[in-house]
């Protein structure tokens, strides 16, 4: 008899119903393809080919009518195009609290990305100013009828530890009395 070896290789397949699925799903392909031992998609990751700008504006305009429902017209891509890479220098990614990293960085980790990236810019890099960093306070809420009897705590939050509470006290004023509102008559 005749021998035959057939091979058979598929992307893999996500099924969403939600548009705001479309990322995770995307990062379930990429990750498949990433983690893979299969050869085929192994060389694609390690030498990716190269996408002229029509493609990707291509692709940017069909993301963007995913979410909008329309794609971008020749001039929001041109702007687009000429504003790219000034955006992607500036982007910042925040990943369990740390210090904000730029991801452009884990392309080339051995070349600073404006000496890899600089020729590309069209732009000097925009200052940034962060936020004032914030804390968050949990209040609870303090009934005046003394008659009534306390219920449970309803909050999602745990209770405060004696060390928080004394924190608190040292830069709150917890004195009832002299608290009023200012729209009482």
């Amino acid at each position: 008899g005749l021998t035959v070896d057939l091979e058979t290789c598929s992307l893999p397949l996500v099924v969403i119903s939600n548009v705001s699925q479309l990322p995770g799903g995307w990062a379930s392909v990429m990750w498949y393809n990433l983690l893979t031992d299969e050869p085929r998609n192994l060389a694609f990751f390690g030498n990716p080919p190269r996408a002229s700008w029509t493609q990707l504006s291509e692709v940017l305009s069909w993301q963007f009518s995913t979410f909008a429902g329309q794609g971008l017209n020749k001039d929001q891509l041109s702007m687009l195009g000429e504003k790219l890479l000034d955006i992607i220098r500036d982007y910042k990614v925040i990943s369990d609290g740390v210090v904000p990293e730029n991801p452009l960085k884990f392309l080339y980790p051995d070349i600073p990305k404006d000496e890899a990236f600089g020729r590309l810019y069209n732009s000097q890099p925009s200052k940034v100013h962060p936020y004032i960093p914030s804390t968050l306070i949990p209040i609870s809420e303090m009934r005046s009828n003394s008659s009534s009897t306390p219920r449970s705590c309803q909050s999602p939050e745990p209770p405060m530890t004696p060390g928080e509470f004394d924190m608190l006290s040292e830069h709150l004023c917890f004195d009832i009395d002299t608290m009023s509102s200012p729209y009482s008559e």
